[in-house]
């Protein structure tokens, strides 16, 4: 009679408990059977983040423009002129925060999504392309200013070719 159960409990289940109607068991939490769940999770996420970044890059910014006279002494305190020129070029620079984290989040994002096609075009065009041919450019053009505008536009144009990847993968990969 024992080996009798025991088949009659591997035909069933094996004691396990029923499925509740409306969602699955899946390692111990209730997983919602609704099939756009997961989009909306994953817009929820990228919400969040780009939300987190824009407030950190924000303070950055904040904090860049009140600190920079300050941070520039403590590092070429030694020299007055070096000061004033090293204090109004990172006033400048600190604007680039603005960008760095979308560029750095998106890179990131078509990683984990397994597209490293992409995140490597980002990656490139960021770091090589943009900003080499910036200060490149901005130096002839401006001088001494360009250099320290050339990380601003170099960050300002990965931004926007991310944006274009972001707003062009977005049917395939469901994030809006």
């Amino acid at each position: 009679q024992a080996r009798g159960e025991s088949r009659e409990r591997g035909r069933t289940g094996g004691g396990q408990p029923p499925k509740k109607p409306g969602g699955r068991r899946q390692g111990g939490r209730e997983k919602p059977d609704h099939p756009g769940w997961r989009a909306y999770v994953c817009v929820a996420v990228i919400a969040l983040s780009v939300l987190g970044m824009l407030v950190l890059a924000v303070v950055m910014e904040v904090l860049a423009q009140l600190l920079g006279g300050t941070l520039s002494a403590i590092f070429v305190g030694y020299n007055d002129a070096l000061r004033e020129m090293t204090a109004s070029g990172f006033h400048v620079f600190a604007l680039a925060f603005l960008f760095n984290g979308m560029n750095i989040f998106g890179s990131a994002f078509f990683t984990a999504l397994g597209d490293g096609l992409v995140s490597g075009i980002l990656s490139f065009l960021r770091t090589l392309v943009f900003a080499c041919g910036a200060v490149l450019l901005f130096s002839t053009l401006f001088g001494l200013a360009g250099i320290w505008w050339a990380p601003v536009a170099a960050e300002g144009a990965a931004f926007l070719v991310t944006i274009a990847f972001f707003l062009g993968k977005r049917k395939k990969y469901g994030y809006a």
